[in-house]
C-alpha cells in the first residue's frame, strides 16, 4: 500500500477508548443516531486499515513568513470511525499537548468521508503508487483551509489535497506540490485585510 499511516502512540489510543467510553456511559447518552457507528464494538479492527493519522495546524504567521507545510505543528491524532470502514461517519480527535494525550471530541462534518475518499483517489495516481506516503490532516485555521497532506517519507515530494469546501483559489481534490500549496496560501494571506490599528 503506497499510503501507510504512522502508528499512533498507545497513549492516544487509550485516550480515544476512554473518551468514547465516557460518552457512551454519560447520563442520557445513547449509542444511536448520527454517532451510532462510532460506538460499534468492532471499530477497533479498523485502526490498522489506514484510518489513524496525525493532525497538524499551520499558523498564519508561518504562511506570511513564506514558510510551507513543514512549518505546521502537530496538534494530535484523528481517527475515522464507522461501520463499514469504507464509509466512516465520524472523526474522533485526541489532542497532544507536549506528550499529554486527551480526548477532544467527535465531529461528523464534510471532511470526514472526504479524507478517506481523497486517500483512495490518490492511490490511483502513478506517483503515489510508487511512493511511500504518510497521511496527515492539515488545517490552516486563519484561511479556512482543511487538506489531506501526504507526507513522502523518502523523497520529500509531498502532495497536498484540499478538501471541500475550500477557498476559491484552491481546487478541492487537486494534487498540489508543497511549493504550489504554499504559494496559494501566501497569495490568500496577502489579500487579507490589514488588522485595525491599535488604539493609543
Amino acid at each position: 500500500m503506497s499510503i501507510k499511516p504512522s502508528q499512533p502512540p498507545s497513549e492516544a489510543v487509550n485516550s480515544l477508548q476512554g473518551g468514547l467510553g465516557q460518552m457512551r456511559a454519560a447520563p442520557g447518552a445513547a449509542p444511536a443516531g448520527a454517532f451510532d457507528a462510532a460506538f460499534s464494538s468492532g471499530h477497533e479492527s479498523h485502526w490498522d486499515d489506514g484510518l489513524p493519522h496525525q493532525a497538524f495546524n499551520l499558523g498564519l504567521d508561518a504562511v506570511q513568513a513564506g514558510r510551507g507545510v513543514d512549518a505546521a505543528q502537530a496538534v494530535g491524532w484523528r481517527f475515522l470511525l464507522g461501520q463499514p470502514a469504507e464509509h466512516p461517519t465520524v472523526a474522533a480527535e485526541v489532542a497532544d499537548a507536549g506528550g499529554q494525550h486527551e480526548f477532544s471530541g467527535l465531529n461528523r462534518g464534510p471532511f470526514v468521508g472526504q479524507t478517506l475518499s481523497a486517500m483512495k483517489q490518490a492511490e490511483q495516481v502513478e506517483e503515489v503508487k510508487n511512493g511511500d506516503y504518510e497521511p496527515r490532516l492539515l488545517r490552516v485555521p486563519a484561511l479556512y483551509v482543511v487538506a489531506l497532506w501526504l507526507k513522502e517519507r523518502t523523497t520529500g515530494k509531498d502532495i497536498v489535497i484540499p478538501l471541500d469546501p475550500a477557498p476559491p483559489n484552491l481546487t478541492p481534490g487537486r494534487h498540489y506540490t508543497a511549493d504550489e500549496f504554499a504559494a496559494e496560501l501566501a497569495e490568500m494571506s496577502a489579500r487579507m485585510p490589514a488588522p485595525p490599528p491599535h488604539a493609543p
